[in-house]
């Protein structure tokens, strides 16, 4: 009996020092984007940079040889065959999957907690959509545009020994202004690609003064109103 005793108190003893010691993937709540931006670059080679944050999370880091799997534009100007001319729609849409470049790794801070991150699992995206844009009749090389756009996303960080187990994940969302950069190839002067997309983070907007001043007194013109009203039925 007491070899069985001694036998279950080791096993348990076991459990609860790996519950303990095995780190354990925690779920946060959505978190919403403030401040910061993302870009993305497309010329000779593409380069992917990033540094957001927003209620007390934020990620930074880059790839400057990120391959071509890493985002996809939702534009014409790439998902066609011939190239974006004035007059045509283009769209700030575009699919971003966080990469870091081999070596350096970036970093990660949730809650004052820093963890250096690689990414190499693959399962950190961004999904930003916006309005669509008419490309403006001009002979210009470069063309730059601003558009609203929203986004929302997915980010996971890995143990240290990435792709190890999740040990933090959470929901992303955000807003602000995109500037896509049109640019004429080199020896082709007819249409346009997107040479460059930059997103900027900005907080949501939120009421000015005197819109709250004047929806409190159109509140209180109602209530006395409504008031009025019962007050005369009632006699």
């Amino acid at each position: 009996m007491l070899s069985i005793r001694a036998n279950l108190i080791s096993v348990l003893g076991i459990v609860l020092l790996s519950i303990l010691i095995v780190p354990q993937a925690t779920k946060a709540e959505t978190v919403t984007i403030t401040t910061g931006s993302v870009g993305v670059t497309s010329n000779i080679r593409d380069t992917l940079f990033f540094n957001f944050s927003g209620n007390g999370f934020s990620a930074n880091g880059g790839d400057s040889h990120a391959p071509a799997s890493v985002h996809q534009y939702s534009s014409p100007c790439l998902s066609s065959p011939s190239l974006c001319q004035p007059g045509d729609t283009i769209f700030p849409n575009s699919l971003v999957q966080l990469t870091a470049e081999s070596g350096s790794p970036t970093s990660v801070t949730f809650n004052g907690t820093t963890v250096q991150v690689s990414w190499a699992a693959q399962d950190s995206f961004l999904q930003f959509t916006g309005p669509g844009l008419v490309i403006p009749s001009t002979t210009a090389d470069l063309i730059t545009l601003t558009v609203p756009f929203e986004m929302v996303g997915t980010i996971s960080v890995h143990a240290a020994n990435d792709p190890g187990p999740v040990i933090f994940s959470t929901t992303i969302n955000g807003s602000g202004i995109a500037t896509l950069t049109l640019q004429r190839p080199a020896g082709n002067p007819v249409g346009y690609f997107i040479g460059a997309a930059r997103y900027d983070f900005q907080p949501a907007a939120v009421p000015e003064p005197a819109t709250i001043i004047l929806l409190t007194t159109g509140l209180g013109g109602l209530a006395v109103r409504r008031l009025r009203v019962w007050r005369s039925k009632a006699h």
